[in-house]
């Protein structure tokens, strides 16, 4: 793909978000934070990252009054205030063999968590139709 053609694609791609956006659809966005099973930093960085998550969700209901939306926040860590607008389910991480979480990526352990996000995803959807 050219630079050309990445351009186009990447500019059709941000007006049919802009589209969505400005409309009156409902949408649920899902962040999962894979790197906090593999890093330290990253599990500290935990509830920084969700006050992020709260504010861009605040962001959005201020700036796209018309959109219905909520945001899923797949976490596997510690229980995180609640907030009207992020429902928070929590998954547990596949550990080491030696326990506790891991500090290095192995795509078996990455598809697992995968699996239990996307397990996670379907059953929150079933259960808020």
């Amino acid at each position: 793909m050219t630079a050309s053609e990445l351009r186009d694609k990447l500019a059709r791609r941000m007006e049919r978000l802009f589209a969505l956006l400005e409309g009156s659809k409902r949408v649920l966005f899902i962040y999962s934070s894979e790197e906090s099973m593999y890093r330290e930093g990253a599990r500290e960085q935990r509830r920084h990252q969700y006050g992020c998550l709260c504010a861009i969700a605040d962001h959005i209901a201020a700036r796209y009054p018309k959109l219905q939306f909520g945001v899923l926040n797949i976490d596997c860590g510690e229980v995180l205030p609640e907030n009207s607008r992020i429902a928070t389910v929590y998954i547990s991480p596949s550990p080491s063999a030696a326990g506790g979480f891991l500090e290095f990526h192995q795509r078996r352990l990455e598809a697992k968590y995968r699996r239990k996000a996307i397990v996670a995803t379907r059953t929150y959807l079933a259960s808020s139709a």
